[in-house]
Formats: structure tokens, sequence, C-alpha cells
């Protein structure tokens, strides 16, 4: 749709009961309101087609959520934290295969994650431990690393990984050539 603006009006009012929204690769991640206060709903959207919502399923009410949609080889994701609950859900074939979409929490007590740009890894802070799930091997490890004070984390490239802990930089190395 076509945007107006004027000195007081935007536009018509594209999506109502919005908790939440985020865009990720071209997509846009929604968290509504389908019965308000009571139940939430994850949606997701094309850039192209704003009006065409495919959804994903219910979610936890939060005040607070942080989404990303990827792809790898054949598949796509969402990763979604809820800031209440501070679980952490991964949904696969949202929409490559969606009558075979699956959706699972992949941790809890979680308050970050990170996906590195090729798709494969999604890393995130549990318990303030550090945590991998390596998407094309279908392999979870649960390091012992204390990540206590984590306060920021970057990816260098796809296999390399730079994370902040109370003052201290530290590269951690996918791929095993450093």
């Amino acid at each position: 749709r076509r945007i107006q603006l004027s000195d007081r009006r935007i536009s018509d009012v594209l999506i109502t009961n919005v908790v939440y929204a985020e865009w990720s690769a071209n997509r846009l991640i929604t968290v509504e309101a389908t019965d308000v206060g009571k139940e939430y709903q994850l949606l997701i959207r094309d850039k192209g087609d704003l009006s065409r919502a495919e959804t994903i399923g219910p979610v936890g009410i939060s005040t607070d959520y942080t989404a990303k949609y990827f792809k790898l080889l054949d598949q796509d994701y969402i990763v979604l934290l809820n800031g209440t609950t501070r679980q952490l859900s991964l949904t696969r074939g949202v929409y490559s295969n969606k009558n075979s979409r699956i959706t699972s929490i992949v941790g809890n007590d979680v308050t970050q994650f990170t996906v590195n740009g090729a798709g494969r890894y999604l890393v995130y802070n549990e318990n303030n431990r550090f945590v991998s799930i390596d998407l094309e091997l279908s392999r979870r490890a649960r390091f012992g690393a204390d990540i206590t004070g984590l306060t920021q984390w970057e990816w260098i490239n796809d296999q390399h990984l730079v994370i902040t802990t109370s003052g201290k930089l530290r590269l951690l190395d996918f791929d095993g050539q450093n």
C-alpha cells in the first residue's frame, strides 16, 4: 500500500493489535493479540504483500520479544525469544515446508541469541552458559563456558563470533582454523 504523509495523518491502519514487529530478511515478523490480553499469535508477512499473513502459531504473552527470520539451504526458520518467560522457540519450514512446519522450544532462561549470516549456527545464552545449535548437522552443544556479564556479540563472518563479557573480548572459532 502507498503511505501518504500529511502534517497530522500517516495512512490507513495495515495491522491492528500489534504487540511486536521486526523486519528480518525482507519479512515482517509480528506478534499480535488475537484476543487482547488472552492469546498472542506469531505471524509473518512478505515485504511484497503485507496484507497476507502466514500464521505460525500461538506464543506466550509478553511485553518483550526478539525475533529473526533466516534461511539455511532448503529450509527457512524463525527464532523467537519471549522476554517474560525467557523461552527460545525455533520454527522450521516457515515458507519452505508449510505442511510439515515444526516449532520447538530450544532453550529456557535465555537472555540473548544470535544467528550467523549463513543461518547455520544459532547461538544463545542459557542460564549464563554458551549454547550452540548447528542447524546444518542438527547438533546442539551445551558448553560449560560461563558467559555471565554478556553485553554484546557480533559475527565477524560465518565462522567467527566475537563476544564481550564483563569488559573482556573473546573470539569463538566455529571452524577450527584459528
